[in-house]
């Protein structure tokens, strides 16, 4: 089940990301920063569950700084032998468009100092690769999300199913009584027929006489 699982992943991911992961200049801090950035093509939620379930995978825990997710002291070794701190930042490229996820990654040497794309090429060649390969995660994402919103529609169907069957057996039960009343009454019909129709002869039997 794993392995279709991690199939439907790896398929799903051929169509997540936009485009590979590129560098960019932004300004942080007042100072112009070296990022990595990468469009992938799903909400913010699934992309943002995919960044966190990548880096637990590496035992740290996130901080929230300055607008950022901040990963402290992570050694993801595409990226370097020693401990960074990764800063993420994950939003839609614009208000009408939510479909669509920019993630924004910089790199840090800790104390808020960052890393530049000119000094540090190898680090940030990895930081691209990092993102890229994110495509898989994004797409166990998206896996992860679909089935459970699945299980909350089988969970709904199955619980209105229910319903309907307990609705059933009121109804049945209904029947029956219905049924058993609808016999008793047509037994007191033939049984009020019968009386009347003796009555009606005792009567005409009384009539002639009198004749």
């Amino acid at each position: 089940m794993k392995t279709i699982l991690l199939a439907l992943a790896l398929f799903a991911s051929t169509s997540i990301a936009s485009a590979q992961a590129t560098l960019i200049t932004i300004e942080h801090n007042k100072l112009p920063t070296s990022a990595v950035t990468n469009t992938y093509a799903q909400p913010v939620q699934i992309v943002t569950a995919a960044v966190e379930s990548k880096m637990a995978s590496y035992k740290v825990k996130p901080k929230k700084m300055k607008g950022y997710t901040v990963y402290q002291g992570v050694t993801i070794p595409e990226i370097s032998a020693q401990p960074v701190d990764l800063y993420f930042k994950i939003e839609q490229p614009s208000k009408r468009d939510k479909n669509n996820s920019n993630v924004t990654m910089l790199i840090s040497g800790g104390n808020d100092v960052f890393y530049n794309d000119k000094e540090q090429a190898d680090m940030f060649y990895g930081g691209q690769s990092l993102l890229n390969n994110m495509t898989t995660d994004v797409a166990s994402s998206k896996l992860a999300a679909d089935i459970k919103l699945q299980e909350a529609a089988v969970k709904s169907t199955s619980k209105k199913l229910e319903n309907y069957k307990k609705e059933l057996n009121n109804l049945q039960r209904q029947k029956k009584d219905i049924e058993s009343k609808i016999a008793k009454t047509e037994k007191s019909i033939a049984d009020t027929e019968a009386e009347l129709k003796n009555a009606q002869e005792t009567r005409d039997g009384l009539k002639s006489k009198v004749e």
